[in-house]
C-alpha cells in the first residue's frame, strides 16, 4: 500500500532520532574494539595506580639500601663562657682559668651515611615490592575487564543489526504479500478488510523498523564510549569466526593479584618485628669547629652508627595486630575468589555449550517455517487459506528468523565471555 502520511511521520521521526547520535566513523572490527576498550579511561585508574605502586617501591628500595647525606650545623652566643679555675699559685697567676664552655661556638657537620643493616627499611621494600605486584595485576585484569565490555558492546550493535535484518526481511515479504491481495481484490477474490488487515501488518513492520534504527545509533554511541570515544562507533558488518578457547594452566590476573595481596599482608607482619632490632650504618663525613679559646679544627671522620629503639610504647604490638588482620581477610578474600572464579568459569563454559545447541535449534526452526510459508502461499493462491494463515504464518517465520540472527550474535558473545573468564581475550579469531 502507499505511504500514508502517519506511516511516513512515524519514519521520519524514527530516523529523527536516531540522527542525533551521528555517523560513526570507520567500521570497527572485534579485536579492535576490545583492544582499544582496554585502554579506554574507564582502565586508566588502575594503571596509574600500577604506576604509583612502582614508585612506592623504588621508594621503599631506597629507604633501605639507598646512601643518605646529612648536613647539620649549629651555632651558640652566650653572654659569657664558663670558666674552670685551675687554682694556680701567685706566681702561676698568668694561667688564669681555662674555659669549659666557651661563649661562642660553631660547629658544622657534613656526613654520608651507607647502610649495612636496616632492617625495618628491608622488611618494608618487601611488602611495596608485593604490592607493586598486586597492583600490577589488578591493571591487566582492568584491561581485560575494559576490553570486555567494548566486545559486549560490540555485539550489542550486531544484535540490533541481526533484527534489523529479520525485520527488513519481514517487511519485505510483508508488502509482497499485500501487493498479491491487492491484485487479488481488484479481480474481486477477497474482501477489502484482508487488504486491510495485511496493510496495519506492513505499518507494524514499518514501525519496528524506526525503532531498530533509533536502537542501532544509541548502541553505537555506547560502543564509542565503552572504547574511550566521544563518537559513535560503527562495527564491521561480519561476526567473526570465534573458536572455543581450551582451559589454560595460567591463572587470572584477578586471583595473582589477590595471591600478592595476601602475601603482602603477610609480609607486612614482620615490619613490626623488624622494627625492634638495632639498625648499623657507617659513615664518613667532614667536620669544622669553631670553639674560641678551646679549639679550631677543620678535619675528616668515619665511624660506624648504631641505632636501637626496644621500646615503642606498645605502637609495634598494635601494627602487628593490626597486619595480622588484613592477612587474615586477605586470605578469605582469596579463598572466596577462587571458588567464585571457578564457578564463573564452569557457568561460562556451559553457557558456550548451551548457545551452540540453541543455535542448531533455530536453524531447524527456521527451516521449518519457511516450509510451512511456502505450503501456506500455495494454498492461499488457490484459495484454501485465508490472510489470517498467511500473516500467522508470515509472523511465526519472522519470530523464528529473529531469534536465529540473535542466536549467532549471543554465540559469539558466550565464546567471548569465556575467553575472559579463563583470563585473556588473545586475538586469535
Amino acid at each position: 500500500m502507499p505511504q500514508t502520511w502517519f506511516t511516513r511521520l512515524v519514519l521520519g521521526v524514527g530516523i529523527g532520532l536516531a540522527a542525533f547520535g551521528g555517523t560513526p566513523s570507520h567500521a570497527t572490527t572485534l579485536q579492535e574494539a576490545i583492544d582499544q576498550g582496554a585502554l579506554s579511561p574507564s582502565t586508566a585508574a588502575a594503571r596509574h595506580a600500577s604506576d604509583a605502586a612502582k614508585a612506592e617501591r623504588f621508594a621503599s628500595f631506597m629507604a633501605a639500601w639507598g646512601v643518605v647525606a646529612k648536613v647539620d650545623a649549629n651555632t651558640v652566643r652566650r653572654d659569657e663562657g664558663v670558666q674552670l679555675d685551675l687554682g694556680a699559685p701567685p706566681e702561676l697567676a698568668f694561667l688564669g682559668s681555662i674555659p669549659i664552655v666557651p661563649p661562642n661556638r660553631t660547629n658544622l657537620n657534613a656526613r654520608v651515611f651507607a647502610p649495612l643493616v636496616r632492617p625495618e627499611a628491608a622488611a618494608q621494600f618487601t611488602v611495596a615490592t608485593q604490592q607493586a605486584r598486586a597492583a600490577k595485576h589488578r591493571a591487566v585484569w582492568a584491561t581485560i575487564v575494559g576490553g570486555l565490555a567494548a566486545a559486549n558492546a560490540w555485539l550489542d550493535v550486531h544484535r540490533v543489526r541481526a533484527l534489523q535484518r529479520a525485520a527488513e526481511a519481514n517487511l519485505a515479504s510483508l508488502r509482497a504479500t499485500e501487493a498479491d491481495l491487492r491484485a487479488r481484490h481488484a479481480a474481486q477474490l477477497i474482501v477489502q478488510s484482508d487488504v486491510l488487515r495485511v496493510e496495519v501488518a506492513v505499518l507494524g513492520a514499518e514501525q519496528e523498523l524506526a525503532r531498530l534504527e533509533t536502537e542501532l545509533r544509541l548502541t553505537e554511541q555506547a560502543l564509542g564510549a565503552a572504547m574511550g570515544r566521544d563518537e559513535p562507533v560503527r562495527p564491521a558488518d561480519e561476526l567473526p569466526t570465534l573458536n572455543v578457547p581450551e582451559p589454560g594452566e595460567a591463572p587470572r590476573a584477578d586471583l595473582l593479584a589477590a595471591d600478592a595481596r595476601l602475601e603482602s599482608a603477610r609480609r607486612s607482619r614482620r615490619v613490626a618485628i623488624a622494627g625492634a632490632l638495632p639498625s648499623v650504618e657507617v659513615f664518613g663525613g667532614f667536620a669544622v669547629i669553631d670553639q674560641p679559646n678551646v679549639i679550631n679544627g677543620e678535619f675528616f671522620e668515619v665511624g660506624v652508627l648504631a641505632s636501637w629503639t626496644p621500646f615503642a610504647s606498645g605502637a609495634r604490638l598494635a601494627r602487628r595486630r593490626a597486619a595480622g588482620s588484613r592477612y587474615a581477610a586477605a586470605k578469605a578474600d582469596r579463598e572466596q575468589l577462587g571458588r567464585n572464579v571457578s564457578l564463573e568459569q564452569e557457568r561460562a563454559r556451559s553457557t558456550v555449550a548451551l548457545r551452540a545447541e540453541l543455535l542448531e535449534l533455530r536453524r531447524a526452526a527456521v527451516t521449518q517455517a519457511q516450509t510451512a510459508q511456502q505450503q501456506l502461499s500455495a494454498r492461499a493462491r488457490q484459495g484454501l487459506a485465508t490472510v489470517t494463515d498467511v500473516l500467522s504464518v508470515q509472523a511465526e517465520l519472522y519470530r523464528v528468523q529473529s531469534e536465529l540472527e540473535v542466536a549467532h550474535v549471543e554465540y559469539a558473545r558466550a565464546i567471548v565471555q569465556y575467553r575472559a573468564a579463563l583470563g585473556t581475550l588473545a586475538p586469535d579469531f
